[in-house]
């Protein structure tokens, strides 16, 4: 199962590349491993700030479903969740957030916000080093690409 996620994870973040978002993607499965949704950034490719994987994710499982009950799933992300991502799966009822990548920008700020007293969200990272090693190298890929290029769409020059 893991490496049937995993290879879907890795053609997601390829579908960024033509656009330029940022190489994250993610997947909503039930238990069996199943998926539900899947989705990459889009923000860059449809000029929109929310488009995140996450929120694409959970928009597409919502559309399938009928409803934004989504208790029986689990998200599956590379990027640990901001902020903003967190609060929908939040919403979503999601019973599972699994991440790959530590996001160092946002995510321990994430994480620390996550009441856990009144949260029922569980929080899990995916300890798999060479899969953490792959989407860390797509990332670090990606933004020195950008700074090559001299483009600083996400001021980190």
């Amino acid at each position: 199962m893991k490496k049937k996620l995993l290879n879907i994870l890795k053609d997601l973040t390829e579908q960024t590349k033509n656009s330029q978002d940022i190489p994250v993607a993610a997947i909503i499965i039930d238990d069996d491993g199943n998926v539900l949704s899947q989705a990459c950034n889009t923000r860059v490719k449809n000029n929109s700030l929310i488009e995140h994987a996450e929120i694409n994710a959970l928009t597409s499982a919502v559309d399938k479903v009928k409803s934004f009950h989504l208790e029986k799933y689990k998200i599956v992300t590379t990027l640990e969740p901001c902020l903003m991502c967190l609060g929908a799966i939040e919403q979503a009822y999601i019973s599972e957030v699994i991440y790959i990548v530590d996001n160092h920008k946002l995510g321990p700020l994430t994480c620390q916000m996550l009441d856990k007293s009144t949260s029922r969200l569980k929080i899990t990272k995916w300890n798999d080093i060479e899969v953490e090693e792959y989407f860390i190298s797509e990332l670090k890929n990606f933004f020195k690409n950008l700074r090559d290029q001299g483009d600083d769409k996400y001021g980190r020059n």
